[in-house]
């Protein structure tokens, strides 16, 4: 049974069993793993509120009736 070889997306380097997977979805290895290091594009804001927005749903008062 042959196990699937991983290439380090911005350098090609053959990953070993360490291969580090990004928020963007692509493998690199240890020295471009950083979002600095493989100039990755991935919105770090978008995904903040995005998290935010789906952890605390909208809290609306019940309505009072006027007398």
């Amino acid at each position: 049974m042959r196990r699937e070889v991983n290439w380090c997306s911005k350098c090609k380097r053959k990953l070993g069993l360490i291969g580090f997977r990004y928020r963007c979805g692509k493998m690199f290895c240890s020295n471009h793993r950083y979002s600095d290091r493989h100039e990755c594009r991935f919105d770090y804001k978008a995904a903040g509120r995005a998290m935010i927005a789906k952890e605390n749903p909208v809290v609306k008062p019940a309505r009072i009736l006027k007398v």
